[in-house]
């Protein structure tokens, strides 16, 4: 036993009546870096926890011991200052025998019996001492009276926020309170990585507030074009992701980092996930993942695409000249690919003029061209007009410069 657990065990083994403002003051202290009291911090202030610290008792129980048993009248909040507790519920099997599954195994640091007290309903599982266990406890009355309204609210807000996603929109109320029991919450500050590419899938996460960008890394280390980390998605809020892995029993596909300046997600793990979540819910999931893939698949496909077009065509940039009509067979041969030689657009000296005060760029120059022989159906950021199946696409500053250019080959087939 490390000598902080024997100095709060001796502040909360003494009456609450005979304890002084200097104990009250060293058990704040020694108990601000335990999960609970950071995320009560947080969510209440440190005024909060120096309340509850005032009425902390104490209780020590031997592995194996119930605390208390499903059905039960709850009269206790505990949390766990060393040791770990087993959740279980009773069920009947198919040969009608009572049999015991396990819902969770909390450990040092984890809160529970919290939802007894706020319903004030009996308890929905039994709590078991999995090994010795040393618990700080609130009475009913002390946590109904510092805690009850605020974490009521919260988990009200939290079954709400779940039961507002398509993927839990069919399940009654009562089940997502018993479900939000395995979702833990978890804050990110802009750029933290939540996970990496082909690390073990070890939970699933929804967004609650925020931005997460998913990334992975390109497939061609040769192709300069390409950015080493390609985007493959920003989601947000009401965003399931690292489900996807979960399922197909596989390691991460992405990296995932969070974008925003910060976020909360809830997070349930793999087993909790598996066991918890419903087969239709789960099949819901799947047909959405599936959707999604293909359309994540075809725009890193389209990157790489239009990134090796760049690079296959920078040698031979299209170049703009003045006082030379437009030729009408070079934009045929260049729609057909014949680009054995660096194909060049003419226009007049007045469209020129236009194109140079408007863009603010020299058209001389080979980096500076602003036409682009593309592949994809929207104009790259580098190209103020590019060529595709349309013909010609300027952007809105363009267009008028390029209207006449867009009449003279509109009609004409690939």
């Amino acid at each position: 036993m490390n000598t902080n657990l024997i100095e709060i065990l001796q502040i909360l083994s003494t009456p609450i009546a005979l304890r002084n403002l200097r104990m009250i003051q060293i058990l704040v202290e020694m108990t601000k870096s335990i999960g609970f009291f950071e995320q009560l911090i947080k969510d209440l202030g440190e005024k909060m926890h120096f309340r509850i610290c005032e009425f902390l008792n104490y209780e020590y129980h031997v592995m194996g011991e119930v605390l208390f048993k499903e059905g039960d009248k709850g009269d206790k909040f505990y949390i766990i200052l060393q040791g770990k507790v087993q959740i279980v519920i009773n069920y009947n099997s198919p040969n009608e025998d009572c049999q015991m599954e396990s819902l969770a195994f909390l450990i040092e640091g984890s809160s529970f019996g919290e939802l007894s007290l706020i319903k004030n309903q009996p308890r929905f599982a039994t709590a078991i001492c999995h090994e010795n266990t040393y618990l700080m406890v609130l009475y009913k009355e002390d946590y109904n009276r510092l805690l009850g309204h605020s974490f009521a609210k919260k988990l009200e807000e939290k079954i709400e926020f779940l039961h507002s996603l398509k993927v839990f929109s069919e399940w009654s109320k009562r089940s997502i309170e018993k479900l939000t029991f395995f979702f833990k919450q978890r804050h990110y500050k802009k750029k933290d990585l939540i996970y990496a590419k082909d690390d073990k899938a070890d939970g699933a996460y929804i967004i609650i507030k925020g931005e997460i960008e998913l990334t992975t890394i390109t497939k061609s280390s040769n192709n300069k074009n390409l950015p080493r980390a390609l985007k493959v998605a920003l989601i947000t809020t009401k965003d399931i992701f690292g489900d996807e892995e979960i399922l197909l029993n596989i390691p991460r596909k992405y990296c995932a980092h969070c974008k925003s300046d910060s976020a909360e997600v809830f997070w349930i793990s793999r087993d909790d996930f598996l066991s918890k979540i419903s087969k239709e819910s789960l099949k819901q999931l799947i047909l959405r993942n599936n959707a999604r893939n293909k359309m994540r698949q075809y725009r890193l496909k389209s990157i790489e695409h239009m990134s090796e077009n760049k690079r296959n065509y920078s040698a031979t940039p299209m170049t703009i000249k003045p006082n030379i009509d437009i030729s009408l067979s070079l934009i045929k041969r260049f729609r057909k690919r014949e680009v054995s030689q660096s194909p060049k657009l003419f226009i007049s000296t007045k469209m020129l003029n236009c194109l140079k005060k408007k863009s603010g760029i020299q058209m001389a120059s080979p980096t500076a061209s602003i036409i682009e022989n593309c592949v994809v159906t929207s104009r790259p950021r580098n190209a103020n007009v590019f060529f595709n199946n349309k013909g010609f696409q300027p952007n809105g500053n363009f267009y008028g410069v390029f209207k006449k250019i867009q009449e003279r080959i509109r009609g004409m087939e690939y």
